[in-house]
């Protein structure tokens, strides 16, 4: 289904809402940057956001992963909702008109694919309104869950609604050689696209054993596909960058950051 404005998906990553070693713990300043960089375009484009499941999903998969799967469905799709409900209900307390849409309520996956259901999602863009989805344990004919990551929910998505590009937000500023957080000398890389993502693919995944790059590796890997797949730019930038953050969902101005961009 086509919509005739602008549609910028826009992902607050988990490791910038929530300080990932601790469980259950949310960061305000980032959901406080969130809130800045959306007054000054919620009214220039139509938005879906998502968020990553941070300290919240990651503790859950790490603690109860072996559990039954009724068990396990249930912390898990607790702990996402709680969440997201926190991202939501506070944009709403700030004056945005933001909805909470269950991800495990619109998409399955069959014993082949996903089975989407996008109309909430549409009708609430018509309606004016931000809907908010978020990475979660869904049902699976296959093995009764899957963990999906908002990446995987915003390719499915945009099957049935095509957004012109795509912002992820993190606590760094894009994808770098090395792991910025460990490494002074890491260099960030401006923009990834035909002619070297698979050099920096390759070089990422030597580094993935010995530090945490293995999870930057798995996300380019992924986040390239997405952008080969529908044709169409995606900014990594640091969520705390209110100027990149804006420029990079209008999609013109300086934007400190990685666009990966595989659409030629």
């Amino acid at each position: 289904m086509v919509l005739s404005e602008t549609i910028v998906f826009v992902k607050a990553g988990g490791s910038f809402i929530t300080f990932k070693d601790k469980p259950f713990s949310v960061n305000y300043s980032a959901l406080d940057s969130i809130r800045e960089a959306l007054s000054m375009v919620q009214n220039r484009v139509k938005l879906v956001l998502g968020n990553g499941g941070g300290s919240f999903a990651h503790y859950i998969v790490k603690t109860y992963s072996s559990s039954s799967t009724g068990a396990f469905l249930t912390l898990c799709q607790e702990s996402t909702r709680r969440l997201n409900s926190i991202l939501v209900d506070y944009l709403v307390k700030h004056g945005f008109r933001t909805v909470s849409i269950q991800t495990s309520a619109i998409m399955v996956e069959t014993a082949s694919d996903f089975m989407v259901f996008h109309y909430p999602i549409v009708y609430a863009l018509k309606n004016g309104l931000i809907p908010v989805v978020y990475g979660e344990c869904i049902y699976s004919e296959k093995n009764g869950y899957r963990i999906v990551s908002t990446e995987e929910v915003f390719l499915e998505l945009a099957r049935f609604v095509k957004p012109n590009r795509i912002v992820l937000l993190t606590n760094v500023d894009g994808i770098y050689d090395k792991n910025p957080l460990t490494h002074s000398d890491a260099k960030l890389i401006e923009r990834i696209d035909q002619e070297n993502i698979e050099s920096i693919l390759e070089r990422l995944k030597e580094q993935s054993s010995s530090d945490a790059t293995g999870g930057v590796y798995g996300k380019l890997l992924f986040t390239a596909r997405i952008s080969r797949e529908l044709g169409i730019p995606i900014y990594i930038v640091n969520g705390f960058n209110t100027e990149s953050v804006v420029n990079a969902v209008l999609g013109y101005g300086s934007v400190r950051g990685s666009l990966i961009d595989l659409s030629q």
